[in-house]
């Protein structure tokens, strides 16, 4: 079983009343899959990343950021299964490469807010 970080472990969710909790119906189970990610360095960093703002940020704005991580996860697994960290290549192109990565399986770039 590889490493997770589960959502209740973080430090939002340990401030946040248990009524938004309950209203947003966060499972045990809720979790950063870190497994998903080809290579040691690149989980480290990542959970570097996820902890850090799980002392930062609100529990709202974690739990928002779950399917960009499984994205993340997906794209570097299916286009950059070779890369060992993010830091070896420039963000420039990562992020370049993400976009169309994004857009070749059919994702947005953006969405609007009504």
């Amino acid at each position: 079983m590889g490493k997770k970080i589960y959502i209740h472990e973080l430090p939002c969710y340990k401030v946040v009343a248990e009524e938004m909790i309950q209203k947003e119906k966060i499972s045990p189970e809720r979790c950063f899959d870190l497994s998903r990610l080809p290579g040691e360095e690149l989980q480290k960093e990542v959970e570097a990343f996820v902890l850090e703002r799980g002392g930062r940020l609100s529990l709202t704005s974690i739990l928002r950021e779950l399917p960009s991580f499984n994205l993340l996860c997906k794209f570097v697994s299916e286009k950059e299964r070779y890369l060992k960290s993010f830091r070896e290549k420039g963000c420039e192109t990562l992020v370049r490469r993400l976009k169309g990565w994004l857009l070749e399986n059919g994702y947005s770039l953006s969405y609007e807010r009504y």
